[in-house]
C-alpha cells in the first residue's frame, strides 16, 4: 500500500511535497502518509488566496452579519473576530486587508505556492497596490481536512500588520 501512496504523490503531488519527502529525516512510510493526508485538503490555499484578489472569495471573507466571522476563519481567528467585535462594539478596520489599502489599483499580482507543512501552509503575495509595492503572508492551519484562513500579515509596503493585532487593537 505505501508504494500506492508514493506512486500516488511523484505523479500529483505539487513539487514543494517531493521535496520535502526527499528532505524528511522521517521513516519514509510515515512522511508519504502525512504528504498523502496533507495534500487532501481541498482548495490548497493558494487558489483560496488568488480567489481574494479575483474576487471570488472575498465576499466570504468579511460576513454581512458582523456578529459572525467567516466561515474562511479558523477557529483562533474567529476567535480573534468576536473578541475585537465585542471588545469595541463593532469592527473598526478602516481598511481592506486583502490589498493593505482603501482603495484599490492591483497591479503587478503573483501569488506564490503555497508552503505546506503539516496541518500548516502560508502563502505569500506580492503585489502593487496604485504606486506603493506590498509583500504579504496568509496563514492557513487545517481544521477537518479543511484549509482556513488563520492570519494574514502584511510584511513589505507602508504599512505592516498582523491582522490579529488590528482586531484586538485597532
Amino acid at each position: 500500500m505505501r508504494h500506492i501512496v508514493f506512486l500516488y504523490l511523484l505523479f500529483s503531488a505539487p513539487p514543494y511535497a517531493l521535496h520535502l519527502f526527499a528532505d524528511s529525516g522521517d521513516e519514509p512510510g510515515a512522511a508519504v502518509v502525512m504528504l498523502a493526508s496533507a495534500s487532501h485538503n481541498k482548495p490548497d490555499p493558494s487558489a483560496i488566496v488568488e480567489g481574494f484578489y479575483n474576487h471570488k472569495n472575498t465576499e466570504y471573507l468579511w460576513s454581512d452579519d458582523p456578529e459572525k466571522p467567516s466561515p474562511l476563519f479558523s477557529k483562533y481567528l474567529a476567535q480573534q473576530y468576536v473578541s475585537g467585535l465585542r471588545k469595541h462594539g463593532q469592527l473598526l478596520i478602516t481598511f481592506d486587508p486583502i490589498v493593505n489599502g482603501q482603495d484599490a489599483l492591483i497591479t503587478n499580482l503573483v501569488v506564490y505556492p503555497a508552503i505546506i507543512d503539516g496541518n500548516r501552509a502560508q502563502v505569500y503575495v506580492r503585489f502593487r497596490n496604485f504606486d506603493s509595492d506590498n509583500a504579504m503572508v496568509y496563514s492557513f492551519v487545517s481544521e477537518s481536512r479543511v484549509w482556513k484562513l488563520d492570519e494574514i500579515a502584511a510584511i513589505g509596503g507602508e504599512t505592516r500588520w498582523l491582522l490579529t493585532d488590528v482586531l484586538r487593537n485597532p
